[in-house]
């Protein structure tokens, strides 16, 4: 028995042995290869699988596209007998028999041949991922193997000319972050859109028909440099999609949140919130001044010390759509933000004569106190039609409600010639606006589309003051309604775009009515301003070839100073200086053209050229003077003249699937002219940054960024000197499987402390003023992805939207 049970074993053991030998076969781990025309230029973007023919049926063993040279890889392939099939747009699909074995690293070159007109390909081995039409790139999901296990992310990143970041996950479009638009199915979603992009992570690439970069937006969408579309196979399915954030950094800041997104039938919402603490460092300001004008006070100078209490700011968002009928839509959403924040400021100023002699001298103390509420809100009713759905009615109301309250302590005491006092200050701020529009959206042909906007705003500025005598008994307090600004504007826009070949031109013209209701309670007096504009916008692309483009842009703008510009209270918490607003303020109006050149010579490697001129001759900016005690004023004006030329360049290249360089740089030359001064100055900036995958789901990114000391604050009129600074941050992110991220970043690590200096200069006086802050920085990041991916919650495919308050600076 034992004998036959021993036969039986070695049996066993032989036939586990020839099983493993049998299904052991030898995978080759990279297989290169080229495919190339007639003339032996590489094919971009070809169609590559190998097939093995199993009982008369054809199966797909391993599938690829070329790149922009033409070359391709396959990975793990096994050994065997094989047909290549190649596929691309205009040419001729090819089949070549393969035999592959231990030594096929390097598949050798293929030809097709020319023949297929674009609009007549027949593909037999299989459909081309990427098909090139006038304005736009489509990539064909539903034939792309890899898309059942892979997210939309991951597609998207696939497709020329979009790249997605390794360590955010933002989506570039063209090598920028900005400028773009994502739609789901030809309409806007609030859930995945160029502000939501996380959720294209949690979508899986087996839902997608297919995605659209369209390189050539129509008037809808003509001022964003494309959209990217991605299409659905059907509507998704109900469920919650969300993701989970904490952040720490050495600045004595922290923050958490969370985004949810849920469908439930034919209701979808998305809900937002975000909390910050701080209690940061805060800053010094170190400045000397010259009055020309003034003998006694001629010489200044002042040090400022900012140390930030706590601070507390919360986010939320709630946004929801709910289909009535295939045909009628409900959008809403609503917005809040409170933020409350202390700070100590320590102040002293000292005055010489021009024979260098003390003429004042004085410290302040001021304990400041600031909150700050908004309350954003909006409905959205859409109407489409049955006949003609790509004809959008919709109808919209909202509103914009947003608070400051400022309360100072102050408290001066005299060393040379002042006064020692005490006082108290409130600031009360409120800015109101309602708007209501109605907006219809038509496309006469597949080249030609038009809309045309209603919209009638109504705005509310206040401003009102309490003021707190604290060195009488009792305490002696007056209360002024310091300014309250009525402003309504109704206008009427006309937008139309048309194709044409390889050419399309927007045209946009309105016109708005303005009038200005203002009652100055300072001074017990009223005005009243009307306004009337004519508005255009003209703008014409060129597309030479499917990897170029020419735009050109022509436009006439306006912009609104909103309460920030025309507060009329003085802020005297630091010594020797008075910030105040400017409630007499007319709307600017300026002139812009921009020319605009993009060239793609693969998908790894674009290049972005921009030349613009921006001219104003009643442009709004801030300058300082000093008054007749000394005092260094800042406030607002209508300088009499501004302009900008602008010249940039962005360089994105990507010679290996885990390296990313990006280059890019500007120089601007600005020039001011305003009653008795005028004033020029460059204002360069450069980028370049590596970001690379380290290991399996770990990233990095080092970046560099050389830019004036002021780089991200208003163009100072009277800068009389640019001081140049270098920035360094350094980013490090590990994936943990596919839901959690630990980010890691720090900014400046050479750098204790960080001197930003600032020289003023008018026909009045000369300012040096030298400002330092913290330097270093360390902040880590955890983020946890949760749920599967559902509808996106739908938004009025026709947004409205109030730009005059935003003053462009480019």
């Amino acid at each position: 028995m034992k004998k036959y049970l021993f036969i039986l074993l070695v049996f066993i053991l032989l036939l586990t042995r020839v099983s493993a030998t049998s299904f052991d076969i030898q995978n080759i781990e990279t297989l290169n290869g080229k495919i190339v025309d007639s003339k032996g230029q590489g094919v971009p973007f070809a169609t590559v699988a190998l097939t093995v023919e199993i009982n008369t049926h054809r199966k797909i063993v391993s599938f690829t596209s070329s790149k922009e040279d033409g070359s391709f890889i396959f990975r793990d392939t096994p050994i065997g007998k094989y047909t290549l099939e190649v596929s691309s747009l205009g040419f001729t699909p090819g089949k070549f028999l393969l035999e592959i074995d231990s030594n096929s690293a390097n598949l050798g070159t293929f030809t097709i041949l020319e023949g297929i007109e674009l609009n007549a390909v027949n593909v037999t081995a299989a459909k081309p991922l990427v098909k090139v039409e006038i304005n736009k790139l489509i990539y064909d999901v539903e034939n792309d193997p890899d898309a059942a296990k892979s997210n939309t992310l991951a597609i998207l990143n696939k497709i020329p000319f979009i790249q997605v970041d390794k360590l955010s996950n933002k989506i570039k479009v063209m090598g920028q972050e900005s400028g773009f638009s994502i739609i789901v199915n030809g309409k806007k979603s609030l859930l995945l859109s160029e502000t939501n992009q996380y959720v294209a992570k949690m979508l899986q690439a087996g839902q997608l028909k297919q995605v659209e970069l369209i390189t050539s937006p129509d008037g809808k969408y003509s001022h964003q440099t494309a959209v990217i579309n991605i299409i659905t196979k059907s509507s998704l399915p109900d469920g919650l999609v969300g993701e989970i954030s904490i952040y720490g950094s050495n600045l004595v800041s922290m923050s958490s949140g969370f985004r949810l997104t849920s469908k439930i039938g034919n209701f979808i919402y998305n809900a937002n919130y975000n909390y910050v603490y701080s209690n940061l460092y805060g800053s010094t300001i170190k400045s000397n001044t010259v009055d020309y004008r003034n003998d006694e006070f001629r010489f200044s100078e002042s040090y400022m010390r900012n140390s930030p209490g706590l601070s507390n700011n919360h986010n939320a968002e709630i946004s929801a759509s709910y289909d009535l009928s295939d045909r009628d839509l409900v959008a809403v959403n609503f917005k809040t933000t409170f933020d409350d924040g202390k700070s100590n400021i320590t102040s002293f100023s000292k005055y010489q004569n021009s024979n260098n002699v003390i003429t004042r001298e004085f410290n302040i103390n001021s304990s400041n106190e600031i909150y700050t509420a908004l309350y954003v809100g909006s409905v959205d009713y859409q109407r489409s039609f049955k006949n003609k759905p790509n004809k959008q009615l919709t109808a919209t109301y909202s509103l914009d409600n947003r608070k400051n309250e400022m309360k100072y302590d102050r408290i001066t005491e005299s060393i040379t010639g002042y006064t020692d006092s005490r006082d108290q200050t409130l600031n009360n701020l409120n800015n109101f606006e309602q708007t209501a529009a109605v907006d219809l959206y038509n496309t006469i042909d597949k080249n030609q589309t038009y809309y045309i906007t209603a919209k009638y705003v109504n705005r509310r500025y206040t401003s009102d003051i309490w003021l707190s005598n604290m060195n009488n008994t009792p305490v002696q307090t007056t209360q002024t309604d310091a300014l309250e600004y009525i402003q309504q504007v109704g206008s009427l826009l006309c937008s139309y775009s048309i194709k044409a070949n390889k050419i399309m031109a927007t045209g946009q013209i309105a016109f708005e009515h303005t009038d200005n209701d203002i009652n100055f309670g300072i001074s017990n007096s009223g005005l009243k301003k009307r306004d009337d504009a004519l508005l255009a916008n003209l703008r014409f692309n060129y597309q030479p070839t499917n990897r170029s483009m020419f735009v050109l842009t022509l436009s006439r703008e306006y912009f609104r100073p909103d309460i920030t510009y025309l507060n009329p209270y003085e802020d005297k918490s630091i010594a020797g200086q008075i910030f105040k607003g400017n409630p007499e303020l007319d709307n600017q109006k300026s002139y812009f053209t921009m020319l605009m050149f993009r060239y793609f010579l693969r998908k790894s490697l674009n290049v972005r050229t921009l030349a613009s001129f921006r001219y104003s001759n009643n442009a709004v900016q801030q300058y300082s003077f000093v008054n007749s005690n000394g005092v260094l004023v800042t406030t607002y004006g209508n300088i009499s003249k501004e302009s900008m030329i602008n010249f940039s360049i962005g360089i994105n290249y990507n010679p290996t699937s885990w390296l990313d360089i990006n280059l890019s740089g500007r120089i601007a030359r600005r020039s001011f002219e305003y009653p008795g001064n005028k004033n020029a100055y460059w204002d360069p900036m450069y980028m370049l940054s590596f970001t690379s995958e380290l290991w399996r789901g770990a990233n990095f990114r080092a970046q560099l960024l050389y830019v004036t000391q002021n780089w991200g604050s208003n163009p100072n009129v009277q800068s009389s000197k640019q001081h140049m600074r270098v920035d360094g941050m350094f980013d490090f992110s590990q994936n943990f499987g596919r839901r959690l991220k630990l980010g890691i970043f720090t900014q400046n690590p050479w750098q204790t402390y960080q001197n930003q200096i600032v020289e003023q200069t008018a026909s009045d006086f000369y300012q040096k003023s030298e400002n330092r802050i913290l330097g270093r920085s360390i902040g880590i990041q955890l983020t946890y992805n949760f749920g599967q991916f559902k509808e996106s919650v739908k938004a009025a495919r026709r947004a409205v939207r109030n730009s005059d308050r935003n003053k462009s600076d480019n």
